[in-house]
Protein backbone atom coordinates (compact mmCIF):
# COMPACT_ATOMS: atom_id res chain seq x y z
CA UNK A 1 0.00 0.00 0.00
CA UNK A 2 0.86 3.76 -0.61
CA UNK A 3 2.17 5.75 2.20
CA UNK A 4 2.66 9.36 2.23
CA UNK A 5 5.13 11.23 4.79
CA UNK A 6 4.36 15.03 5.05
CA UNK A 7 7.12 16.96 3.75
CA UNK A 8 8.78 20.09 5.81
CA UNK A 9 7.67 23.02 4.13
CA UNK A 10 9.74 25.26 2.11
CA UNK A 11 11.60 21.75 0.78
CA UNK A 12 12.80 22.41 -2.81
CA UNK A 13 14.45 19.20 -4.86
CA UNK A 14 16.52 21.48 -7.74
CA UNK A 15 17.61 19.64 -11.14
CA UNK A 16 20.23 21.38 -13.48
CA UNK A 17 18.13 22.68 -17.17
CA UNK A 18 19.14 23.48 -19.97
CA UNK A 19 19.70 26.92 -21.18
CA UNK A 20 16.18 27.84 -22.79
CA UNK A 21 15.55 28.63 -26.37
CA UNK A 22 14.31 32.05 -26.85
CA UNK A 23 11.81 31.67 -29.44
CA UNK A 24 10.20 28.54 -28.01
CA UNK A 25 9.85 30.52 -24.80
CA UNK A 26 8.28 33.09 -27.01
CA UNK A 27 5.83 30.39 -28.58
CA UNK A 28 4.84 28.77 -25.28
CA UNK A 29 3.98 32.24 -23.63
CA UNK A 30 2.09 32.96 -27.02
CA UNK A 31 -0.17 29.45 -26.39
CA UNK A 32 -0.30 30.08 -22.61
CA UNK A 33 -1.68 33.29 -22.93
CA UNK A 34 -3.82 32.45 -25.97
CA UNK A 35 -4.83 29.10 -23.66
CA UNK A 36 -5.78 31.48 -20.61
CA UNK A 37 -7.75 34.34 -22.93
CA UNK A 38 -9.61 31.31 -24.41
CA UNK A 39 -10.46 29.83 -20.74
CA UNK A 40 -11.97 33.51 -19.63
CA UNK A 41 -13.90 33.83 -22.69
CA UNK A 42 -15.53 30.48 -22.12
CA UNK A 43 -16.65 31.05 -18.38
CA UNK A 44 -17.90 34.30 -19.65
CA UNK A 45 -19.84 32.50 -22.25
CA UNK A 46 -21.11 30.01 -19.87
CA UNK A 47 -21.93 32.49 -17.20
CA UNK A 48 -24.28 34.15 -19.64
CA UNK A 49 -25.51 30.62 -20.51
CA UNK A 50 -26.00 29.33 -17.04
CA UNK A 51 -25.64 31.98 -14.64
CA UNK A 52 -23.88 30.63 -11.44
CA UNK A 53 -26.30 30.66 -8.43
CA UNK A 54 -26.25 29.76 -4.53
CA UNK A 55 -26.57 26.04 -4.28
CA UNK A 56 -28.95 26.39 -1.91
CA UNK A 57 -31.55 29.67 -2.24
CA UNK A 58 -30.34 30.05 -6.24
CA UNK A 59 -29.70 33.81 -5.37
CA UNK A 60 -27.61 34.96 -8.31
CA UNK A 61 -23.95 34.97 -7.74
CA UNK A 62 -21.03 36.75 -9.22
CA UNK A 63 -18.63 34.73 -11.96
CA UNK A 64 -15.95 32.85 -10.70
CA UNK A 65 -17.05 33.22 -6.80
CA UNK A 66 -14.88 30.89 -4.51
CA UNK A 67 -18.03 29.40 -2.71
CA UNK A 68 -21.30 28.23 -3.88
CA UNK A 69 -22.75 30.01 -0.90
CA UNK A 70 -24.43 33.61 -1.00
CA UNK A 71 -23.31 35.87 1.87
CA UNK A 72 -27.08 35.03 3.72
CA UNK A 73 -26.62 31.49 3.13
CA UNK A 74 -23.19 31.86 4.51
CA UNK A 75 -24.28 33.56 7.75
CA UNK A 76 -26.43 30.57 9.08
CA UNK A 77 -23.24 28.18 8.46
CA UNK A 78 -22.08 27.01 12.19
CA UNK A 79 -18.47 26.22 11.96
CA UNK A 80 -17.10 24.33 14.81
CA UNK A 81 -13.90 26.23 16.54
CA UNK A 82 -14.19 24.70 20.12
CA UNK A 83 -13.92 24.06 22.86
CA UNK A 84 -14.90 20.34 21.40
CA UNK A 85 -14.57 17.03 23.03
CA UNK A 86 -10.95 15.87 22.16
CA UNK A 87 -12.10 12.16 21.09
CA UNK A 88 -15.29 12.88 19.13
CA UNK A 89 -15.00 16.67 18.57
CA UNK A 90 -18.69 17.64 19.93
CA UNK A 91 -18.82 20.92 20.33
CA UNK A 92 -18.90 22.37 24.17
CA UNK A 93 -20.67 25.08 25.91
CA UNK A 94 -17.82 25.74 28.06
CA UNK A 95 -14.63 24.28 29.10
CA UNK A 96 -11.54 23.42 27.11
CA UNK A 97 -11.08 21.19 24.06
CA UNK A 98 -9.15 18.77 26.19
CA UNK A 99 -12.35 17.49 27.66
CA UNK A 100 -14.32 14.52 26.91
CA UNK A 101 -17.87 14.90 26.56
CA UNK A 102 -20.51 12.54 28.25
CA UNK A 103 -21.21 10.12 25.15
CA UNK A 104 -17.60 9.47 25.08
CA UNK A 105 -17.16 8.86 28.56
CA UNK A 106 -20.18 6.14 28.81
CA UNK A 107 -18.98 4.40 25.57
CA UNK A 108 -15.55 4.01 24.18
CA UNK A 109 -14.56 3.83 20.75
CA UNK A 110 -12.59 2.12 18.60
CA UNK A 111 -10.77 5.56 16.33
CA UNK A 112 -8.60 7.75 18.20
CA UNK A 113 -10.14 10.87 17.10
CA UNK A 114 -12.65 12.75 15.32
CA UNK A 115 -13.08 15.88 13.82
CA UNK A 116 -15.55 18.24 11.46
CA UNK A 117 -16.02 21.44 9.98
CA UNK A 118 -19.47 22.58 10.26
CA UNK A 119 -22.11 21.74 12.75
CA UNK A 120 -25.05 19.45 11.19
CA UNK A 121 -28.46 21.75 11.16
CA UNK A 122 -30.09 24.09 9.34
CA UNK A 123 -28.16 25.42 6.35
CA UNK A 124 -25.20 23.05 6.98
CA UNK A 125 -27.51 20.09 6.94
CA UNK A 126 -29.12 21.31 3.68
CA UNK A 127 -25.88 21.32 1.82
CA UNK A 128 -24.61 18.07 2.95
CA UNK A 129 -27.86 16.79 1.57
CA UNK A 130 -27.80 18.63 -1.65
CA UNK A 131 -24.26 16.83 -1.98
CA UNK A 132 -25.16 13.80 -0.97
CA UNK A 133 -28.68 12.83 -3.12
CA UNK A 134 -29.48 15.89 -5.36
CA UNK A 135 -26.17 15.73 -7.37
CA UNK A 136 -24.59 18.66 -6.73
CA UNK A 137 -20.96 18.03 -6.71
CA UNK A 138 -19.71 21.25 -7.51
CA UNK A 139 -19.92 21.24 -3.69
CA UNK A 140 -16.92 19.15 -3.54
CA UNK A 141 -14.47 22.31 -3.79
CA UNK A 142 -15.71 23.89 -1.54
CA UNK A 143 -16.66 21.06 1.36
CA UNK A 144 -12.99 20.22 0.73
CA UNK A 145 -11.42 22.60 1.45
CA UNK A 146 -13.57 22.58 5.27
CA UNK A 147 -12.37 19.38 5.53
CA UNK A 148 -9.06 20.36 5.28
CA UNK A 149 -9.88 22.81 8.23
CA UNK A 150 -10.86 19.63 10.15
CA UNK A 151 -7.86 17.99 9.48
CA UNK A 152 -5.74 20.98 10.84
CA UNK A 153 -7.61 20.03 14.51
CA UNK A 154 -6.18 16.34 14.35
CA UNK A 155 -3.43 15.49 16.83
CA UNK A 156 -0.61 14.27 13.76
CA UNK A 157 2.72 14.45 13.84
CA UNK A 158 5.20 15.69 11.30
CA UNK A 159 6.14 12.86 9.39
CA UNK A 160 3.71 10.75 10.20
CA UNK A 161 2.34 7.94 7.54
CA UNK A 162 -0.85 8.85 6.66
CA UNK A 163 -3.47 7.02 4.10
CA UNK A 164 -6.64 8.32 3.44
CA UNK A 165 -9.70 5.88 3.05
CA UNK A 166 -13.51 6.57 2.45
CA UNK A 167 -16.38 4.98 4.60
CA UNK A 168 -17.49 2.22 1.84
CA UNK A 169 -21.40 1.71 -0.12
CA UNK A 170 -23.05 -0.86 -0.46
CA UNK A 171 -22.89 -1.53 -4.20
CA UNK A 172 -26.84 -1.73 -4.52
CA UNK A 173 -26.73 1.59 -3.06
CA UNK A 174 -24.33 2.89 -4.69
CA UNK A 175 -26.38 2.39 -8.21
CA UNK A 176 -28.90 3.89 -6.92
CA UNK A 177 -27.01 7.00 -5.79
CA UNK A 178 -24.84 6.75 -8.59
CA UNK A 179 -21.73 8.09 -6.39
CA UNK A 180 -20.04 7.86 -2.72
CA UNK A 181 -19.90 11.39 -1.66
CA UNK A 182 -17.05 9.88 1.03
CA UNK A 183 -15.11 8.79 -2.13
CA UNK A 184 -15.07 12.34 -3.79
CA UNK A 185 -14.22 13.36 -0.13
CA UNK A 186 -11.67 11.81 -0.08
CA UNK A 187 -10.54 12.50 -3.69
CA UNK A 188 -10.74 16.15 -3.41
CA UNK A 189 -8.24 15.59 0.20
CA UNK A 190 -6.33 13.33 -1.47
CA UNK A 191 -5.97 16.18 -4.44
CA UNK A 192 -5.25 19.07 -2.17
CA UNK A 193 -2.88 17.63 0.01
CA UNK A 194 -1.06 14.91 -2.10
CA UNK A 195 -1.62 11.99 0.30
CA UNK A 196 -2.55 8.39 -1.12
CA UNK A 197 -6.08 7.60 -0.42
CA UNK A 198 -6.70 3.64 -1.02
CA UNK A 199 -10.89 4.19 -1.93
CA UNK A 200 -11.33 0.24 -1.68
CA UNK A 201 -9.32 -0.48 1.82
CA UNK A 202 -12.99 -1.34 3.36
CA UNK A 203 -15.57 -3.09 1.80
CA UNK A 204 -19.55 -3.12 2.97
CA UNK A 205 -20.19 -6.73 2.67
CA UNK A 206 -23.68 -6.09 3.28
CA UNK A 207 -26.72 -4.11 2.84
CA UNK A 208 -28.00 -2.00 6.45
CA UNK A 209 -30.97 -0.25 7.15
CA UNK A 210 -30.86 3.92 6.79
CA UNK A 211 -29.79 4.96 9.52
CA UNK A 212 -31.56 7.94 10.15
CA UNK A 213 -34.77 6.87 12.22
CA UNK A 214 -32.85 5.00 14.54
CA UNK A 215 -31.32 5.69 18.19
CA UNK A 216 -27.53 4.85 19.07
CA UNK A 217 -28.00 1.25 20.25
CA UNK A 218 -30.01 0.62 17.03
CA UNK A 219 -27.12 2.51 15.17
CA UNK A 220 -24.53 0.28 16.21
CA UNK A 221 -26.61 -3.39 16.07
CA UNK A 222 -27.40 -1.96 12.15
CA UNK A 223 -23.66 -1.89 11.55
CA UNK A 224 -22.57 -4.33 12.86
CA UNK A 225 -20.16 -6.59 10.89
CA UNK A 226 -21.15 -4.86 7.73
CA UNK A 227 -16.90 -3.91 6.67
CA UNK A 228 -14.68 -5.93 6.21
CA UNK A 229 -10.90 -5.03 4.84
CA UNK A 230 -9.87 -5.67 1.17
CA UNK A 231 -8.46 -8.99 1.44
CA UNK A 232 -5.01 -7.40 -0.60
CA UNK A 233 -4.42 -5.18 2.60
CA UNK A 234 -4.95 -7.69 5.16
CA UNK A 235 -0.87 -6.95 6.31
CA UNK A 236 -0.49 -3.53 4.88
CA UNK A 237 -1.65 -1.59 7.71
CA UNK A 238 0.83 -1.88 10.61
CA UNK A 239 2.07 1.12 12.07
CA UNK A 240 -0.12 3.01 9.60
CA UNK A 241 -2.67 6.17 10.22
CA UNK A 242 -5.59 5.35 8.58
CA UNK A 243 -8.08 8.84 8.37
CA UNK A 244 -11.30 7.98 7.20
CA UNK A 245 -13.27 10.73 5.27
CA UNK A 246 -17.52 10.69 5.82
CA UNK A 247 -19.35 13.59 5.22
CA UNK A 248 -21.58 13.08 8.79
CA UNK A 249 -20.03 12.33 11.93
CA UNK A 250 -23.72 11.49 14.14
CA UNK A 251 -24.04 8.99 16.60
CA UNK A 252 -20.36 7.72 15.17
CA UNK A 253 -21.81 4.24 14.80
CA UNK A 254 -20.08 3.62 11.25
CA UNK A 255 -16.86 5.30 11.74
CA UNK A 256 -16.58 3.07 14.68
CA UNK A 257 -17.67 -0.23 13.21
CA UNK A 258 -15.05 0.84 10.67
CA UNK A 259 -12.12 1.85 12.77
CA UNK A 260 -12.73 -2.03 14.94
CA UNK A 261 -12.21 -3.33 11.73
CA UNK A 262 -9.16 -1.27 10.98
CA UNK A 263 -7.72 -1.79 14.63
CA UNK A 264 -8.23 -5.31 13.79
CA UNK A 265 -5.73 -4.99 11.54
CA UNK A 266 -3.02 -3.65 12.43
CA UNK A 267 -3.69 0.04 12.21
CA UNK A 268 -1.54 2.15 14.47
CA UNK A 269 -3.96 5.08 14.68
CA UNK A 270 -7.36 5.85 12.91
CA UNK A 271 -9.03 9.55 12.90
CA UNK A 272 -11.97 10.51 11.52
CA UNK A 273 -12.78 14.08 9.74
CA UNK A 274 -16.20 14.82 8.35
CA UNK A 275 -17.58 17.59 6.54
CA UNK A 276 -20.08 18.03 9.76
CA UNK A 277 -21.66 16.96 12.93
CA UNK A 278 -24.24 17.08 15.45
CA UNK A 279 -23.53 19.45 18.51
CA UNK A 280 -26.28 16.70 20.64
CA UNK A 281 -24.59 14.31 22.71
CA UNK A 282 -24.99 10.57 21.99
CA UNK A 283 -25.16 8.59 25.67
CA UNK A 284 -27.76 6.29 25.15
Amino acid sequence: MAEHKLPKLGTRVRFPSPAPNRAICMVMSLFAFFKLGCKKIKIKILDVLFPPACALCKTALQSQQSVELCGNCWKNLRFITGPYCKICGLPLEYGDSGQTCLGCIKNKSCFDCARAAIVYGGTGKSLILRFKHNDETRLLKTLSNWLLRAISELPLKNGEAVVLAPIPLHWTRLVVRKYNQSALLSKGISMLTGTPCVFNLLKRIRMTKSQGRFGLNQRRLNVKGAFRLKTKYQNSLYGKTVLLIDDVFTTGSTINECAKVLKLAGAHKVYAVTVAKTDHPQTA
